[in-house]
Order: structure tokens, then C-alpha cells, then sequence
């Protein structure tokens, strides 16, 4: 679906952009929190990473076996990255959203807000493992901050769910359509035939399609705007001019002769 691969382009997109920032934050000498060189080998390694997602997306999105196992590798990866980038205002905070995305577009709401918990609690263990006395000195000076960046993954998961909802709603909207449109020129083909090769008029031919529908007399007045008597006039005159003596034998010569 044309809609759903942009989806995934963007999710792409938004992993390559956040890379492009923390490249300019290494540029800067920005990223405080550990040693230059150790910025530097995360970095790398998440290019590597990148690119390995970005060669295999098409194997990715339309084999679903490999959703689940693609965004477990991708919380842990993020996991390690924030934590070996420092934890608490890691350069890789932003980056670890990527998860989020591919949840939304392969689980849409649900798939998204477990994902935004596994990494609230993923961003919680990079801090604690960035030392036990910095996740008090949260607790108590910080708290706000902390609060705030974990509810960030929730918010997140609801913005790229939402979306992804809408675009899967709309595939599916389109798909009916055209299935309705086929239905229809199908329909209208088995008309064109009938009404070339039938000794019924026109109207007679719409009553024989609805008896095919199983549609009772009422209802066949109904979608035609005809009273019953004139229904059943048509009827008697279907059998008649056809030879036949039930409804379902009516049918049964519509379905054959269309």
C-alpha cells in the first residue's frame, strides 16, 4: 500500500535525522555526559545499524513474522546506546523514538503505547546504570524532568499511532471501494448481456436481478419505487415469457445467462 510505505520512508527518515543531529552534536563536542571516543564508537555503530535496517526495510515491512523480532532488536539497541551514551540527558534520548515509529506502523495504537512503556522503562535502566546516586538525585531535584521525558514516550506513541491509523483505515476504505466498483461493472455487464439476449424488457430484468438477490416482493418495490401489484405483475409475467415455476428457478436462470 502506497500510503503505508511512507509511513515506513519517514520512519527511516526519522532515524537518519536524529543521527544527523547527534553528528553535530559530536562535531560540537557537545556530548559531555561520556569520552569523545566512546560518542564516536556508539555513533558508528549505529550507523552500522541504520544502514542495515534501511537495506532490509522491504524484507521488514511486508514480512510480518519479522515485526516482533526487528523491534525487540531495536529497543535493545536503543537501550545500549542510552546507556553507554550517559543515561540521564543522553545525546541518544531522541533517537530512541525510532522504536516507537515502527510500533505504531506495525501495531498502530496498542503495538505503540507498549513499546513508549518498554522504553520508559529502558530510558529508567540507562540512568540506574549510569549510577544509583544520579537516579536519586532525579528523584529528588529532578523530578519533573524525569516525569516529563518518560511521559514523552507516551505522547510520542500517540502521535505516530494515530496516523498510521488513518492511512491503514483509508487502505482499507479504498480496497472496499474498488471491490464495490467491480461488483458493480460486473453487474452491469450481466445487465448489458441480458438485455440483449432475454425477450424480458428492461424493468422485468431489474425484478429478475433482485429475484436472484433473494429480494421479497416488499423489498423489490421498494428499491424500485413500483408498488407490489406491479411487482407481481412483473413476476407472473417473468415466469410466463422464461417458462419457469419458482422463484429459485428464476434465479437459478439470471446466475446461468449472466
Amino acid at each position: 500500500m502506497p500510503s503505508t510505505k511512507l509511513i515506513w520512508s519517514c520512519v527511516l527518515g526519522f532515524r537518519w535525522i536524529t543521527l544527523a543531529h547527534i553528528l553535530i552534536m559530536l562535531a560540537l563536542n557537545a556530548t559531555k555526559a561520556v569520552p569523545p571516543q566512546v560518542s564516536w564508537v556508539l555513533f558508528l555503530s549505529a550507523v552500522i545499524f541504520n544502514v542495515a535496517v534501511s537495506y532490509s526495510w522491504k524484507t521488514i515491512f511486508e514480512n510480518q513474522s519479522y515485526w516482533l523480532p526487528f523491534l525487540t532488536v531495536d529497543l535493545i539497541v536503543c537501550g545500549l546506546l542510552q546507556s553507554f551514551g550517559g543515561g540521564w540527558r543522553s545525546a541518544w534520548y531522541l533517537y530512541s523514538f525510532s522504536p516507537l515509529l515502527a510500533a505504531a506502523l506495525f501495531y498502530h495504537l496498542r503495538g505503540a503505547i507498549i513499546t513508549a512503556a518498554v522504553s520508559g522503562l529502558m530510558y529508567s535502566a540507562s540512568i540506574i546504570a549510569n549510577g544509583y546516586d544520579l537516579w536519586r538525585h532525579l528523584l529528588t531535584s529532578n523530578l519533573d524532568d524525569l516525569i516529563s521525558n518518560l511521559f514523552s514516550y507516551l505522547l510520542g506513541a500517540l502521535f505516530f499511532a494515530y496516523p498510521c491509523v488513518l492511512f491503514d483505515r483509508l487502505s482499507k476504505t479504498r480496497m472496499e471501494l474498488a471491490q464495490a466498483h467491480r461488483s458493480l461493472e460486473s453487474s452491469r455487464k450481466q445487465l448489458s448481456l441480458l438485455y440483449k439476449m432475454s425477450p424480458l424488457t428492461k424493468r422485468e430484468i431489474e425484478v429478475l436481478k433482485l429475484l436472484a438477490d433473494s429480494k421479497s416482493n416488499k423489498e423489490i418495490a421498494t428499491e424500485l419505487y413500483i408498488s407490489e401489484e406491479t411487482v407481481k405483475s412483473h413476476v407472473k409475467n417473468i415466469f410466463k415469457k422464461l417458462n419457469l415455476k419458482s422463484r429459485t428457478e428464476a434465479a437459478n436462470y439470471f446466475w446461468q445467462h449472466g
